[in-house]
Formats: C-alpha cells, sequence, structure tokens
C-alpha cells in the first residue's frame, strides 16, 4: 500500500522524539507559585505599563525580587508622606507643637 509522503507511518511515529516540556532555568530551584490580593484598577494599570514595557506581571514581579535581593532592600528610596500631603495629619488635634531653642510654635 502507498501512503502519501505528509502522512507518518507507524515506525516514523514510534521513532518520533517528544515534545521538550518547560523547565525552570535554574533546575537546581524548584518553581512555587504566589498568590496576593490588589485592587483592579491597580492591576489594570500595572498590566497595561508592563505590557508597554515587553513585560507581564509575573516576569515584573521577579524582576522586583530579585532587585530586591541584589540590593539586600528595596531596589527604591521609600519615604513617608508629608505631613500637609494627608489630611489626617492636618487635623488640629494631631498637630504637636515644636519647641526650637525655647520658643514654641
Amino acid at each position: 500500500m502507498n501512503m502519501p509522503a505528509t502522512l507518518e507511518t507507524p515506525s516514523a511515529r514510534a521513532t518520533a522524539k517528544p515534545k521538550p516540556t518547560a523547565r525552570p532555568r535554574n533546575r537546581n530551584h524548584a518553581m512555587t507559585r504566589v498568590s496576593f490580593p490588589m485592587s483592579d484598577a491597580v492591576k489594570r494599570d500595572a498590566d497595561a505599563l508592563f505590557s508597554r514595557l515587553g513585560l507581564d506581571m509575573p516576569k515584573a514581579i521577579n524582576i522586583f525580587i530579585h532587585q530586591a535581593l541584589r540590593h539586600n532592600g528595596l531596589p527604591f528610596e521609600v519615604k513617608a508622606d508629608k505631613v500637609d500631603s494627608n489630611p489626617c495629619f492636618n487635623h488640629p488635634k494631631n498637630i504637636i507643637p515644636i519647641k526650637e531653642k525655647g520658643v514654641s510654635q
């Protein structure tokens, strides 16, 4: 029986190599899945930003984690809000007088 050239013969299927499965780049480390809550708006904005950078959320988060490990801390400066930028601090009962050289403000 003559088989068309486009069909595989039983012997060709038996010798075909299996498709490789996706593996972590570093085979010495197991992978784990991380899940955390995030507002829909923040996720949508982050997805759009990362997409423009050619990244997806998992890749961007992995970059952040690796940079934090490299810096042994956050890879950027973290500052507290200025007093006048947070309305809670501007309430009169939350303002503490400051004394400078014996003069109170």
